[in-house]
């Protein structure tokens, strides 16, 4: 089996980037559609129409529905036809830049990126995740390539609410665990390929940066300053994060996260808070030291990342909740099968309880100093 790195072609970080748009696109096309949610293109509208007008780009700006669903990809496609769009910018959050993607790809235009969030990865990557107009996850598009361009200003991601960037380390965390169960059991990336020594190098890039400068980047962020270990951080929650997971390979803690959609009460936990707890259950399968565990849960703790099912929504899971959650997480193709050893559902159950029982034994001894 061969090797496979992807990556978008052309990926820019820095303050105010989002005034050099224009100059940034221009060599795209002069015809560029604009899909972002009512409430990002309340403050970015005018940068964006600024920055295209001064470079010669006609515009469209339309605003995205909420949902990244089959309908509303269409939708816009037929929109960005009409309008002669060579150009796609999708600026926002994820399902906002996911049906950026899609649409983009749709009609052979060119896709560029604008994330206003740091709270997954997906920016970087050539995955497009679908919903129904239930809001209920669908399916996965996986689309020839990755974004032509991400643009990510570093100023309006330090503005935006703390939640999100903190959501995004969750996110971020499970790169190297996934990354390294992968490559040991010599698992297919999301291209069909293995994952490489450059892809397993990121991931554990991304550990290291988001270890040693998270809390200071959140920080930061509480107080919407832009520091050097917050646009660290940024970057290891879009790009390093991103490249890593699609040229890496998931596994446990994605698969638990996605199968959390049965549990409705789990909606109100984010993505990457769901993926963090999800980590935690592959490190209890995967049989990790007490103290590396411990060192997680510390972090997590003051970085404000849940440890617990409650604080994901699901309290006091019952049998029949565990048993389909399980279900789910083991279904022939899973990604949970990407571990190096078999997953059987009563070792998915036996984890998730586990969970609850460690963290009642950790409560009065996990601090940042007495696991120095």
């Amino acid at each position: 089996m061969e090797n496979i790195f992807i990556s978008p072609a052309r990926y820019c970080q820095g303050p105010g980037l989002l005034k050099s748009l224009g100059g940034k696109i221009k060599s795209y096309g002069s015809c560029c559609m604009v899909i972002g949610d009512a409430f990002v293109l309340n403050f970015t509208r005018e940068r964006i129409q600024k920055s295209l007008k001064e470079a010669g780009i006609q515009v469209e700006i339309t605003a995205f529905s909420s949902e990244c669903s089959y309908a509303e990809i269409e939708r816009l496609s037929e929109q960005a036809k009409q309008f002669g769009a060579e150009i796609i910018v999708a600026v926002g959050g994820g399902k906002t830049l996911d049906t950026g993607k899609a649409v983009a790809n749709n009609i052979k235009a060119a896709s560029v990126i604008v994330p206003t969030i740091a709270s997954t990865d997906a920016p970087t990557s050539s995955l497009v995740v679908i919903y129904n107009e239930d809001h209920v996850h669908e399916d996965v598009l996986f689309l020839p390539k990755n974004p032509d361009l991400v643009l990510v200003d570093s100023e309006i991601i330090a503005a935006a609410p703390v939640r999100f960037l903190v959501a995004g380390i969750g996110d971020a965390i499970a790169t190297k665990y996934e990354a390294e169960a992968c490559y040991k059991s010599d698992a297919t990336n999301f291209q069909g390929g293995r994952c490489s020594v450059t892809a397993l190098a990121l991931a554990e890039l991304c550990n290291d940066i988001i270890l040693n400068h998270g809390i200071s980047a959140k920080l930061s962020a509480e107080n919407h300053l832009l520091t050097p270990s917050l646009e660290k951080v940024i970057e290891a929650n879009i790009l390093l994060s991103g490249l890593g997971f699609e040229n890496g390979g998931e596994a446990v803690a994605h698969s638990f996260a996605g199968s959390l959609g049965l549990i409705p009460a789990s909606n109100i936990a984010f993505h990457g808070e769901k993926v963090a707890v999800g980590v935690l259950i592959q490190l209890f399968l995967e049989d990790r030291p007490y103290k590396e565990i411990m060192e997680l849960i510390s972090f997590y703790r003051v970085i404000g990342l849940p440890t617990t099912l409650t604080e994901l929504g699901w309290s006091e899971p019952s049998e029949e909740d565990l048993a389909r959650v399980a279900s789910k997480m083991c279904q022939p193709g899973s990604i949970t099968h990407n571990m190096p050893f078999e997953v059987s559902e009563t070792m998915v159950i036996n984890a998730i309880k586990y969970l609850e029982h460690f963290q009642q034994d950790s409560n009065n001894v996990v601090t940042l100093e007495n696991l120095g």
